[in-house]
């Protein structure tokens, strides 16, 4: 059964897996164009999958303190963070369908 644990915890987390689906995809899509293409949205993709997975404890982080006082003084929701980053992850399949619905 430890053959399994891959697929019970896709099973368990549909929402991360797609997630994990999707960014695979775009990274075989941009290293097929080009690797430095491969690694700048490797860089992208970091933010919105971080958001996703780890959505409880970047909603729960607060106190970096600027030149002005904390810039982040309450919490936030963690599913608000990740709806955040399931649209951030999301955007280039946005812009490509604008594009193509547009005739660019």
């Amino acid at each position: 059964m430890k053959n399994f644990k891959i697929i019970e915890w896709a099973l368990n987390n549909k929402s991360k897996a797609l997630a994990v689906f999707i960014a695979m995809v775009y990274l075989i899509i941009a290293y097929m164009r080009s690797p430095e293409l491969f690694f700048k949205m490797l860089t992208f993709l970091l933010l919105p999958l971080f958001c996703i997975f780890f959505s409880e404890e970047m909603g729960g982080y607060k106190g970096w303190s600027g030149t002005f006082g904390p810039l982040i003084n309450q919490t936030s929701p963690g599913v608000i963070v990740a709806i955040l980053g399931w649209i951030v992850l999301l955007m280039p399949i946005t812009v490509i369908f604008i594009a193509i619905s547009l005739g660019k």
